[in-house]
């Protein structure tokens, strides 16, 4: 298995690595290096493929430390019973989301606190760190820490949303007005 890959030429262009591009390919896969000694004169093209090459590999590089990190904290937190059904990218750069499954009121903020430390440590051994504040950039969409929340009955009424008849307003009215009431 080679694992480095040395050139030294005067005349350097990126065409001349297309054909053996699945070389390449699997020398990356490997851990492999390239190592390129080249003419300083570039063309415009060669120096967009080299920053091209360069973003793509942060973004990989991203992707796999953050995929990692992110199948731990799934498996640590089923193991202390906390299920989460949604584990993705959210707007904003570098921010994911872990929706819990919904469960009863006073176990999921048991839950809510646990999951928080459980990032936190998780975050820690990936050489992360978690912020969990509702708005820690001014204006980026989707950033910050939030919960939602529903109140309804034992048999499935949601108590918070609007009806279809007066009767049904009322309840939904009732209630908001006592929920703002109480914060």
């Amino acid at each position: 298995m080679i694992k480095s890959y040395k050139r030294s030429v005067g005349f350097f262009s990126s065409s001349v690595l297309q054909p053996i591009v699945d070389g390449i390919v699997a020398l990356a896969r490997n851990n492999g290096k390239i190592q390129l000694i080249a003419s300083p004169n570039l063309t415009e093209d060669d120096i967009h493929a080299i920053s091209t090459g360069y973003e793509a590999r942060e973004k990989v590089i991203n992707a796999s430390f953050t995929r990692d990190f992110m199948k731990e904290l799934e498996i640590e937190a089923l193991k202390l019973g906390i299920p989460a059904k949604t584990c993705h990218n959210e707007a904003a750069p570098n921010q994911f989301e872990l929706a819990p499954i919904y469960e009863e009121c006073n176990l999921a903020v048991d839950h809510n606190m646990l999951i928080m430390a459980l990032m936190k440590e998780v975050a820690r051994r990936h050489g992360f760190r978690v912020l969990l504040h509702e708005k820690p950039f001014k204006g980026v969409n989707g950033s910050g820490k939030h919960n939602n929340w529903s109140l309804g009955t034992d048999t499935g009424v949601l108590l918070m949303a609007p009806g279809k008849n007066d009767k049904e307003n009322l309840r939904f009215i009732t209630f908001v007005v006592n929920t703002l009431a109480e914060i």
